[in-house]
C-alpha cells in the first residue's frame, strides 16, 4: 500500500473529476483501502509476469467483471509504473557483482554518458537523473547512481550491463567475469545447443502433408559428394561430408571458411542438418572434422535478418527463454572459442541482410569458421572471402539405389516396390536428385508414379494432396481448390515477391483465410516461435521449391498480360536506359532468382503455344544480346568459361517440356541462327547439356555450322552420355576443348570419344593459361580423325601433336598462336606431303588435306619450307596470318592457281602490327608481288569468302582489285583492311569504294580502323 499512500492525492483527484462529471452514465465505486489493496495486486501480478502496457490496458477494458473503474485502473498502472521496481529487488548475485567492483565503478563511471540507455530501459526515470545531477563530485554522482540501481527491479543489472558494453568495456568485464567463466557458459551453451539439434534435427519430414511419414536422419541419410577446384591448374578433387573440415592436401592448413554451392534439393540443407546433428552426438575425445569444434551455430540466412548481432540471432532462434546470458557475453564466448558458423540458404534471404554479409566479409567475428550454402550464382562477388568453393554433386546411380535401399528399410517395404524407378529412362534425370528422389519413392509407395519432369513430379504431389485432402475435409477438389488452394496460391506468390519463405497469421488474415484449414492441406508446417511474452506463430514451406511451384500455379491463373509483365521483371534486355540497374544486379543471380518458378511455368503452359512463345520469346531477348553480356562477365574478372552461359537459361527451361509446339521449334530455330558457337561452362548442370541437346536437335543439320567449346573440368557418369549425345548432334562441326593439364586432355578425348567411327571427328585443343604440361607422347585420338587444330602450345607439344596425328586421315590442320621451330615445320611439311600417312593416298599424288590454317601473328622464322609444299594441295579454305615477305607470298600465289575449288581465303600480313611494335622493323610486300596475288585470285570462280589483310595499296592496283572481285560471281563475303601511303589517292581509290558499297557483305577499311574495330 506504500505507493498507493504516497499517491493517494493524485487518485483522490482523478476520481473526483471522473465522478463529478453530470453525463457519466457509469455509478462509480467507493474506493475503500481494501479495493485499493487488490487493484494493487492486480497491477504487481501483471508487472511480476511482464506484461506490456497494451495487455494492462486490455485487462483494464474488461475491469469492470472486477468492479473496478478502468479509467481508475489504469492511473494506477501509470502510478505504478514509475514506483513499480520498489516492490522488487535486483538478484542478490547481481548486488554482489556491483558492491564487490565499487571502487572501479565510483572511480571510473562518468553517470552522464550512460543516462540516455538507463532511461530508455525503464530503470532510471528523468526524477532519478534530475537528481543525481545536481551532486557536485562525478565520483558521488556515480555512487548515488550504484545506491538507486541497487535498489531497482531485476531487469536494472543487464540493462546496466548493455549501457556499459560500448561506453565503459574495461566496467563491462570486470562485471562480466564474476557471472561465469567462459569454459562454464561454453560448456552450458554447448549442452543447450547439442539438445536443441538432437531433438530438431533427429528427424526429417519430407511431406509435410504426410505426418506419420518421418524419416530418421541417422537412417536414410546417403553421403554425398562434394567437388572442390584445389589447384590454379583447375583441378578438382572429390571429397565426402566427413572431409569438410580437413585440409584436401597434405600440408595444407584446414580451411576455416567455406562455401558449398548446389542446385535446388541437391542436398545443402541435409548436408547442414546432417554436420549440426553429428555434432550434438559427439563423445568425449572426439577431436577431428565437425567434433573438433566447442561449438556449432546452425541458422538459417532469414534468422540473420532484422537481428542487430549474431548473439541476438542465437539467442531468438537456438538457446531457451530461460538461459540466463546477455549478448555481450555470448559474443565474447563466440570470439574466445574454437567455433563454425553453419548458415543455410544465402539465395533465399540475401537482400537487406547486413549481418549476414558482415558475417562473410570478415567484418564480424573474424577469426570463427564459416560454412555457408547457396544456389549456384548467387555469391560471384563474395567468392574472395572464401577459403575453399564446394558443388554438391549430384547422385550417382550406387547412391541412388543405397538411398531407395534406406528408404525401403526403414519404412519396411519390399525393394520391389520401387522397381519402376530404375526402369524409366525418362526418371534418371529426376533421381540425381535427393529431394526428388525421396518424394518419388514416397509416392512409391502409395501408387506406381511415371514421372519425366520436375513438373510433372511435383504435379503429382500436389495431386497426390489434393486427393488426401478431400477425404480428409470431406470437400470435393473443386471446392479444396477454389476455398483453400488458390488462396494459398496467391500467397506463396507474394511470399516469392517480398522475399519470404515463411507466412505469418497477418497474411491468412489479409486473405480472409483460417491458417488451421489452410494448413490442413498439408503443403505449411507450423513454427511458433516465442520470445519474451509474445508468441508467433508462422508458417513454413518444407522446401523452397514447394513455394516455389506454388507461386508458378498463381501466376498460370493470371491474366496472360500481367504474367509477362511479371516475366520482364527478371528477364528484361539490356539497354542503355537501365546500366545503371543493370550494374546493381549480378545478371546471373537476377534470372535465377525466378528460374524454378518460370520452369514449372513452362511445363504448366506447354499445352498452350502462343501463351510459351510469349514466355519463350521474353527469355530469348533478355539472354542474346552477346555484346552486352560478354562486356558484364569481363567486368567480373573471372577465367573464360568458369561461369554457366546466360543463354542457358533457356536450355534449362527446355527440360520441363515433353513436346515442343510448332511456333516454339521456328523460333529457336530464328535463335541459332545468330550462333556461331555454343559452350559448356565449368559450373554448367546437367539441365544445360540436355537442354542444348533438345534445342539443338531440332535445327537441320545442313542449315547450320556451330563450334562445340567445353570448358568443362569434370566428367561424370552423369554427364558423359549427355556430352556424348549433345557432341555428336550433325550441327557441330567442331569441338573445342580448353585443356588444363594433360589428365583433363586425356579424359576429355576419352569421355568425348573424339575421333571414333560413331563420334565427332573434328578438335580444336586450346591451351588454358594455366596449363604448364607439355603434351604426352600419347593421346587416345579415334582412328577416324579427321580435323585437329592447335591454339597457344609451345613448340615441344606443338611438335607432339603433329607426331600424333601424323598418321591420322586428317582434312583439316591448324596451328593458331603456337611457337613453331623447325622440328615443327618439317612435321607440318610431311603432313602437307601426305608422308607416312597410314592409309591409301588420293590419285595425282595430292594429300588429303582441304583445309588448312596457319595464324602465328609475329614470327620472323622463315616459313618456306612449309609454304613450298601448298601447290600439291587440293584446299577449299586456306587461312594464314605471319609476317610475309615476296617469297611467301609468290609461294601462296602459286598454289592458289592450283585449288580450283577454293572456297575461303584469309590472307593476313602482320608485317605492319610488328611495325608498330617495334619501329625498328618494317618489312614491305612489293606493289609486283600483291598485283599477282589478285590476278591468282580472280581465277578462283568458287571463291566465296575473301578477307586480305595489311596489304599495300596504291592507285595502281584499284582497276586490278574492282576487276577481280567482278570476276568472283560466287563472293558473298569481303573484307579488305589497306595499308597505304601518298601513292594512293582519295580519287584513285574510289571506284573500289563505289563498287563495295553496293554490295552486301563487302567492306573496305583502312587498317588502323580495321585493327580498333577488332579490339
Amino acid at each position: 500500500m506504500g505507493c498507493v499512500c504516497v499517491h493517494r492525492e493524485r487518485i483522490s483527484v482523478y476520481t473526483q473529476r471522473d465522478t463529478s462529471t453530470s453525463t457519466s452514465k457509469r455509478t462509480h465505486t467507493c474506493f475503500t483501502p481494501i479495493i485499493l489493496s487488490h487493484v494493487l495486486s492486480y497491477v504487481i501480478m501483471l508487472y511480476e509476469y511482464k506484461y506490456s502496457y497494451e495487455c494492462i490496458t486490455l485487462f483494464a477494458s474488461k475491469a469492470e467483471c472486477l468492479y473496478l473503474d478502468p479509467p481508475f485502473f489504469l492511473s494506477v498502472c501509470i502510478i505504478f509504473n514509475e514506483n513499480h521496481a520498489v516492490k522488487t529487488k535486483m538478484e542478490e548475485v547481481h548486488k554482489e557483482l556491483i558492491t564487490d567492483n565499487l571502487v572501479p565503478l565510483t572511480r571510473d563511471l562518468d553517470p552522464g554518458q550512460i543516462y540516455t540507455e538507463l532511461i530508455a530501459g525503464r530503470v532510471l526515470t528523468f526524477e532519478d537523473k534530475e537528481k543525481i545531477s545536481k551532486i557536485d563530485t562525478r565520483k558521488a554522482q556515480s555512487m548515488e547512481l550504484i545506491s538507486v540501481l541497487l535498489r531497482k527491479g531485476p531487469n536494472a543489472f543487464g540493462v546496466f550491463m548493455n549501457a556499459l558494453q560500448c561506453t565503459y568495456p574495461h566496467l563491462y568485464d570486470l562485471l562480466s567475469g564474476g557471472a561465469g567463466n567462459a569454459d562454464d557458459i561454453c560448456e552450458s551453451l554447448q549442452s543447450e545447443l547439442q539438445a536443441y539439434y538432437e531433438e530438431s534435427l533427429g528427424s526429417i519430414y519430407p511431406m509435410p502433408w504426410v505426418q506419420r511419414v518421418r524419416l530418421s536422419l541417422n537412417d536414410v541419410y546417403v553421403e554425398h559428394h562434394l567437388k572442390v577446384t584445389t589447384t590454379h591448374k583447375g583441378e578438382e578433387t572429390q571429397i565426402s561430408t566427413d572431409q569438410l573440415f580437413e585440409p584436401i592436401k597434405e600440408g595444407q592448413k584446414i580451411p576455416r571458411r567455406l562455401l558449398i554451392e548446389g542446385n535446388p534439393g541437391s542436398g545443402k540443407s541435409t548436408i547442414c542438418d546432417w554436420l549440426a546433428y553429428q555434432w550434438s552426438q559427439l563423445s568425449n575425445g572426439e577431436a577431428r572434422g565437425i567434433c573438433s569444434f566447442d561449438l556449432v551455430i546452425y541458422l538459417h540466412a532469414k534468422h540473420l535478418k532484422d537481428q542487430t548481432t549474431i548473439a541476438d540471432a542465437i539467442k531468438s532462434h537456438l538457446l531457451p527463454e530461460d538461459f540466463d546470458i546477455s549478448s555481450c557475453r555470448l559474443t565474447e564466448v563466440l570470439k574466445a572459442k574454437y567455433v563454425l558458423f553453419i548458415v543455410d540458404g544465402f539465395d533465399e534471404a540475401c537482400s537487406e541482410n547486413p549481418l549476414l554479409e558482415q558475417l562473410i566479409e570478415r567484418k564480424i567475428l573474424r577469426h570463427t569458421n564459416i560454412l555457408l550454402t547457396s544456389r549456384r550464382g548467387f555469391l560471384q562477388e563474395k567468392l574472395k572471402y572464401f577459403d575453399l568453393i564446394f558443388e554438391v554433386e549430384d547422385y550417382d546411380e550406387q547412391q541412388q539405389l543405397k538411398h531407395v535401399e534406406r528408404f525401403a528399410e526403414h519404412q519396411k517395404l519390399p525393394m520391389s516396390q520401387f522397381k519402376s524407378l530404375f526402369e524409366v529412362n525418362e526418371v534418371e534425370n529426376l533421381c540425381k536428385n535427393p529431394l526428388h528422389l525421396t518424394l518419388m519413392c514416397l509416392l512409391h509407395t502409395e501408387t506406381d508414379v511415371r514421372t519425366r519432369t520436375r513438373t510433372e513430379l511435383y504435379s503429382e504431389i500436389h495431386g497426390f494432396i489434393l486427393c488426401k485432402v478431400t477425404e480428409r475435409m470431406k470437400l470435393t477438389e473443386n471446392e479444396v481448390e477454389h476455398r483453400l488452394l488458390r488462396p494459398l496460391y496467391q500467397l506463396a506468390f507474394e511470399a516469392f515477391e517480398n522475399e519470404e519463405d515463411v507466412l505469418h497469421e497477418r497474411d491468412f488474415e489479409r486473405a480472409g483465410l483460417s491458417s488451421e484449414e489452410v494448413c490442413e492441406v498439408g503443403y505449411l508446417a507450423r513454427d511458433i516461435l516465442i520470445r519474451g511474452i509474445k508468441q508467433e506463430r508462422r508458417y513454413s514451406f518444407t522446401h523452397r521449391t514447394f513455394l516455389e511451384f506454388l507461386a508458378a500455379k498463381h501466376l498460370v491463373l493470371m491474366a496472360a498480360e500481367e504474367r509477362l509483365k511479371w516475366l520482364r521483371k527478371y528477364y528484361f534486355r539490356a539497354n542503355s536506359n537501365r546500366v545503371e540497374e543493370v550494374q546493381r544486379f549480378n545478371f546471373s543471380l537476377l534470372f535465377r532468382v525466378a528460374e524454378n518458378i518460370v520452369a514449372f511455368l513452362f511445363g504448366f503452359l506447354q499445352k498452350h503455344p502462343d501463351v510459351l512463345l510469349q514466355m519463350a520469346s521474353t527469355v530469348i531477348d533478355a539472354t542474346l544480346d552477346r555484346k552486352f553480356f560478354r562486356s558484364f562477365y569481363n567486368s567480373l574478372s573471372l577465367p573464360d568459361g568458369s561461369l554457366c552461359p546466360l543463354s542457358h537459361v533457356f536450355c534449362r527451361l527446355l527440360c520441363e517440356l515433353n513436346t515442343m509446339p510448332l511456333v516454339l521449334v521456328t523460333a529457336i530455330a530464328k535463335r541459332l541462327s545468330l550462333c556461331s558457337k555454343v559452350s559448356v561452362g565449368f559450373n554448367c548442370s546437367d539441365r544445360c547439356i540436355k537442354g542444348m541437346a533438345i534445342m539443338y536437335n531440332l535445327c537441320p543439320s545442313e542449315s547450320l555450322s556451330i563450334s562445340l567449346h567445353i570448358h568443362t573440368q569434370q566428367y561424370t557418369q552423369t554427364n558423359i552420355p549427355l556430352l556424348r549425345e549433345l557432341v555428336n548432334l550433325s550441327i557441330f562441326d567442331c569441338v573445342c576443348i580448353y585443356v588444363t593439364d594433360n589428365n583433363h586432355l586425356k579424359s576429355s578425348l576419352h569421355a568425348l570419344r573424339i575421333g571414333q567411327a560413331d563420334s565427332i571427328k573434328n578438335v580444336h585443343i586450346i591451351k588454358s593459361s594455366v596449363c604448364k604440361d607439355i603434351a604426352p607422347p600419347a593421346l587416345p585420338f579415334g582412328d577416324d580423325l579427321r580435323g585437329i587444330s592447335l591454339m597457344k602450345y609451345d613448340k615441344w607439344s606443338t611438335r607432339r601433336f603433329l607426331e600424333i596425328v601424323s598418321k591420322k586421315p586428317l582434312i583439316e590442320l591448324g596451328v593458331v598462336g603456337c611457337d613453331l621451330d623447325d622440328r615443327c615445320k618439317r612435321c607440318l611439311s610431311n603432313l602437307l606431303l601426305n608422308r607416312d600417312l597410314g592409309f591409301k593416298k588420293p590419285t595425282h599424288g595430292m594429300t588429303a588435306l582441304r583445309y588448312f590454317y596457319v595464324v602465328i601473328s609475329i614470327d620472323f622464322q622463315p616459313i618456306d619450307r612449309i609454304l613450298c609444299n601448298l601447290h600439291l594441295l587440293r584446299l577449299q579454305e586456306f587461312h594464314i596470318q605471319y609476317v610475309l615477305n615476296d617469297d611467301n607470298l609468290n609461294a601462296i600465289t602459286g598454289a592458289i592457281r592450283s585449288w580450283s575449288n577454293l572456297q575461303v581465303l584469309v590472307i593476313h600480313d602482320s608485317s605492319h602490327e610488328v611495325s608498330i611494335a617495334d619501329n625498328n622493323v618494317r618489312i614491305s610486300l612489293t606493289e609486283g608481288a600483291v598485283r599477282l596475288l589478285i590476278k591468282a585470285i580472280a581465277s578462283c570462280r568458287s571463291l566465296k569468302t575473301l578477307f586480305l589483310h595489311g596489304l599495300q595499296i596504291q592507285d595502281r592496283l584499284i582497276p586490278e582489285l574492282c576487276k577481280m572481285l567482278k570476276s568472283l560471281i560466287q563472293l558473298t563475303n569481303f573484307k579488305l583492311s589497306y595499308i597505304h601511303d601518298g601513292t594512293l589517292t582519295e580519287e584513285g581509290f574510289m571506284p573500289l569504294q563505289q563498287f563495295v558499297d553496293q554490295r552486301v557483305g563487302f567492306k573496305c577499311a583502312d587498317h588502323k580502323t580495321f585493327v580498333k574495330e577488332r579490339s
